[in-house]
């Protein structure tokens, strides 16, 4: 009894030094400036001429590859595994260049930070009602007699993806959330030119 009770403080203890270790960077991060968010934007109508001129195909990874370590939503950091290597890099950096950024590696994170910022502002106030229906979707499959076991696994496994997606993409600091006020048309009409 006593290993267990220390075990779990020990693992309580982890997990509040994670916590804390995850604030403490997402503090040392710059502020997003208008610069750098005008400047990732410009990038994605030309990012996209590329991934045509290429053929490059938007690869539909499983929501868990595109979770950085500390399980933030970070699709444009996710992507760059793919295009490092690529005979396209070239032309991606001399894209991201000319937008302003040092760094594949600074474009990703403006990229995933302007991303988050942009979801969570769209789903606010829909993010627990779509949250109850998809406990409710669980539930459904699980009580569902006409699914095998293993496709209820796999689907309540999309769904539990789904939802983590949805959390990590919906808290987005408020500090970002306030920068791309002024992009959130832009943002939302380039969302509907790549659907």
């Amino acid at each position: 009894m006593i290993i267990k009770t220390a075990l779990k403080l020990s693992l309580k203890l982890s997990g509040i030094i994670l916590l804390l270790i995850y604030h403490s960077a997402a503090l040392a991060q710059p502020p997003l400036s208008g610069d750098k968010i005008e400047g990732f934007i410009s990038t994605l109508p030309k990012l996209e001429e590329l991934g045509e001129k290429y053929d490059i195909e938007d690869d539909q990874e499983d929501l868990d590859s595109q979770a950085s370590p500390d399980g933030a939503f970070s699709p444009f950091t996710s992507s760059l595994r793919t295009l490092k290597g690529h005979k396209a890099y070239n032309d991606f950096m001399a894209i991201i260049r000319e937008a302003g950024f040092s760094s594949a590696e600074e474009w990703a994170m403006v990229g995933d930070r302007v991303m988050r910022a942009f979801i969570s502002t769209e789903i606010k106030g829909q993010h627990s009602s779509s949250r109850a229906e998809m406990e409710e979707a669980i539930k459904d499959v699980q009580n569902n007699p006409h699914i095998s076991t293993e496709q209820k696994q796999a689907i309540i496994n999309n769904l539990h993806q789904s939802m983590a997606m949805m959390s990590a993409a919906s808290n987005a600091p408020a500090e970002d959330v306030k920068a791309i006020q002024p992009y959130l048309g832009k943002l939302k009409s380039l969302s509907k030119e790549t659907q």
